[in-house]
Order: C-alpha cells, then structure tokens, then sequence
C-alpha cells in the first residue's frame, strides 16, 4: 500500500469516525456541550466528534479517549464515596442561667442528613429545647436545675452515635442589697451594692435617675463614694448583668441630709428689729463664690445656700438662691477692707464687675468685718467674709453662721437683738463668736423674720423675664 493510500483513508476515517460510549447516569438536557461534546437525544450516548475537530492532529483520537477516561474516573469516584462518619463535635456545652436566653450547640456533622435526636438517659434542663441540627436553645424556667444526659444521634442511613453531656444551671441573677444607707451633706459616704446568682464577672450601670453631685458610681464593683454636696432624696434604678447574660435591675432612693442642722423658725417675742438690708430679689439669683481653690469654706457656703433653700421651700415660696458657681479669681483685699469700713469706693474694680453671678460671696484671707453691701448700681450685693485664721472664724461653727447670717441681708433681712437667733448684730451688743457650737449647726431665724420673708417672696412670687 503505497504513501498516498494511507493518507487517503486516514482523511476518511477523521471524516466518518464517531466514538460513543455509555453515557454517565446523569441528567443531562439534550443539548450540545461545549467544544463537539453532545448527548446524544436519542440514545444515552455522549458523543465526541471527530470530525473537522482537529483535521491534521493525529492526536485527536487519544484526546477524546484521555477525556472519556477522565470523566468516568470522576463518575466511578463519586459514586462510591462514602460519606464521613457520623459525630457529635462538642465536648462540653455552656452553662445556662434561669432567666437568661441559653443557646449550646452538640456540633453534629458527617453522616446523611437528616438527623433524628433522641435521649438514651436523662434530659435537658426544664426551658431547654433541642432542634434537628442539635442546637439547644430556650430559657431556663425557675425551677431548672443542672442537668446530665446522654444524647443518641441517628441519620438517615441509619448509622448513629452517642456522648454523655452535662449543662450547669446557675441560680437566676438579682440584686441583693435591700436599700441604701442615708449620707450627710459635705461627709464622706460610701456603699456598695451587692448581687446574688449568676455568674460572676459581674458588670453594672444605672439605668435611670442620678446621684447626688459629689458621688460616683463604680460599674465594675457596685460602689458609690464621695461626699454629697447636695441635699435630698434621690431615686435611681440599677442594672447589673453577668457573664451569661443574665440582668437584673433594682430601684433605690438615697437620702442624703444636711450635714448640719438647719432648725425651723422660733418665736420672737420682745427681740428688737433693727430695719432691712433693702429691696427683695424678682429673680432668682446666681451666687458666685470667689475663694481658693481648696478653700474649707466652701462647704460652709453650700450648706448655708442650702439651708436658706430649705426654709424658702418650707415657707412654700417659690423663691430661691440660685446655682452655686465658683471662681478661683480673688476679690481684692483693699477694696473689700474699705467696703467693711463702711467705705464708698469710687469704682468697683473691673475683676468684680466683670465677675459672674448677682450674689459673689468673697472668701478673703484679710482681717476686716464680715459685711453685705450693694454694687453702685442696686442691681448685684457682694458678701465679704473675713479669713478664717482671725478670730472669731477660728472658732467651731462660727464661719458658716457667718456667711449664713451675711446671706440674710443679701436677700433683705436686717439685724436683731437675740444673740440666740441668726441674724443679732449691731446695734444689739452680739457678735459672731456667739455662734461658736460644739455642734455643727445653722442659728434660727424667728418667726417674724419668716412673716418678713413671706412679705419679700409671697407663695405667689413669679420672677421676672
């Protein structure tokens, strides 16, 4: 057979030669497969034409062959795997806590789905649920306790397999501390609220209401320190949560009472009334404190603005000393000795007119006689207190009468006779080491004093805009 021969009939056969082999038990649409390959709708053939595909490789032959032979490699394969055995992952499952939302996963995988969950011993803590999947899920009711179980686990092969598993219960999450000590004003307080159940660590906040200024709140330990500079009861409600994600909540009212004694008004008779300081306030005024920055004064201030506030509240008058404000700028020494003196200064220095506030009360280191006395308009009054290292302020109680007594004329009382009451001086022979106590205690006013005040800041008293 000659060159020219062979060539002839290899055209021929790459023209006419189909390869079909069994196709694959697949479901397939009778429809052409990329690069030649179709199935063959008549037949369960997967065709691989030869023709016109590579006209002068003569590999065209082994290439369908090596492709075939792959594809049933993959079909064998795939039809004889085995799927992986059937197993619960989990070694241990969460806790849980009465109350709280639990959520545990078995991890069961392998095997052929769906799986079928049964309990050889025991069960699942009361609330408990455990789905297809093996996630357990629910809400630990109140009488829950731990619990042990053993879990079977069957697919649908029917192939199964077992573990042992334990959920611990924890008591639910409350607070235990029935209520809050009361403080004092200006005093050192400190409390600490308690929990009970759960699972420590323990994580807190308040939900609503506050403290009284001067008191703060530790949410990593429950407690409240500091010293209360205001007066009252305050309601606040609080929230403590755990590890599990347990809460609980609690409501509270922290009394907080003066740190000194601030007595009701007593009878007058036969006390003497030595005229006013002047007109009363139409509104309600901001007192500014000019001292240094750790002044003990301070607190003596605060109590006695708070003291005023409570016998204008008892009164039932809707006036008041307004906010408290403090400066460490100093009210100079000069100006303040001339005013005690009785002094009219030309000009008041810009430091005090540009200060703010329409009662500034000085806390001075110099030594003159504590006084009231009006800005040059009639619309603001400064209060001089002498230093506290000059008798008599050196004397137990005395400072905070004193400022207490200077407060009185700022909002238009004047002086007395009775060395008994908060307001004697001149021309009555009292002064103010009269107020020395062993004591921490406000002087009282009398009841006449209140009936004068009343006349100031009538119940209807409304200031002006």
């Amino acid at each position: 057979m000659t060159r020219t021969t062979l060539e002839k009939k290899s055209r021929k056969l790459k023209e006419s030669v189909r390869l079909s082999f069994l196709a694959l038990p697949l479901t397939a649409a009778a429809a052409p497969v990329k690069n030649g390959w179709r199935w063959n709708s008549n037949s369960p053939l997967l065709s691989c034409p030869i023709k016109r595909q590579f006209p002068r490789s003569r590999n065209s032959i082994p290439a369908c062959l090596f492709v075939i032979g792959f594809v049933l490699f993959l079909w064998v394969g795939l039809t004889n795997a085995q799927p992986s055995p059937l197993t619960i992952g989990a070694s241990l499952l969460p806790a849980g806590e009465i109350n709280a939302a639990y959520n545990g996963d078995m991890g069961i995988s392998g095997g052929v789905p769906l799986y079928a969950i049964s309990f050889l011993k025991g069960s699942l803590p009361l609330g408990l649920n455990v789905d297809s999947g093996g996630v357990i899920t629910g809400t630990p009711a109140s009488l829950a306790k731990s619990a042990s179980f053993t879990v079977k686990v069957t697919d649908s092969s029917g192939s199964s397999v077992s573990k042992k598993f334990k959920i611990n219960i924890f008591k639910a999450l409350g607070i235990a501390t029935a209520s809050l000590k009361a403080g004092k004003q200006g005093e050192k307080y400190a409390a600490t609220v308690k929990a009970a159940g759960g699972k420590k660590t323990y994580g807190w906040s308040i939900v609503s209401g506050h403290l009284p200024a001067g008191l703060a709140f530790d949410t990593a330990t429950a407690k409240i320190t500091g010293a209360p500079t205001e007066t009252g009861r305050f309601d606040l409600t609080l929230e403590v949560s755990d590890s599990l994600g347990g809460k609980a909540q609690k409501s509270y009212s922290l009394l907080v009472d003066p740190g000194v004694e601030c007595p009701a008004a007593e009878p007058g008779a036969q006390v003497t009334y030595f005229g006013g300081f002047g007109q009363a306030w139409n509104k309600i005024p901001v007192v500014t404190i000019a001292s240094a920055q750790q002044d003990p004064r301070l607190t003596f201030t605060l109590e006695a603005v708070d003291c005023w506030n409570r016998r204008f509240a008892e009164l039932g008058t809707p006036f008041r000393l307004g906010p408290v404000v403090h400066t460490t700028q100093i009210v100079p020494a000069d100006f303040l000795t001339l005013l005690s003196e009785g002094g009219e200064p030309e000009d008041f220095p810009e430091s005090v007119i540009n200060m703010e506030g329409d009662i500034i009360i000085a806390l001075s280191d110099a030594d003159f006689i504590s006084f009231a006395a009006h800005f040059p308009s009639g619309e603001r009054v400064i209060i001089g207190i002498k230093s506290q290292k000059v008798s008599p302020l050196t004397l137990p109680n005395v400072p905070r009468n004193v400022i207490a007594h200077e407060l009185g004329h700022a909002i238009g009382l004047g002086h007395n006779d009775d060395p008994t009451k908060l307001m004697c001086g001149r021309p009555a022979s009292c002064r103010p080491d009269a107020f020395e106590s062993g004591t921490p205690r406000f002087f009282p006013l009398t009841v006449e004093e209140e009936a004068m005040l009343l006349d100031f800041y009538p119940i209807d008293w409304i200031p002006s805009p």
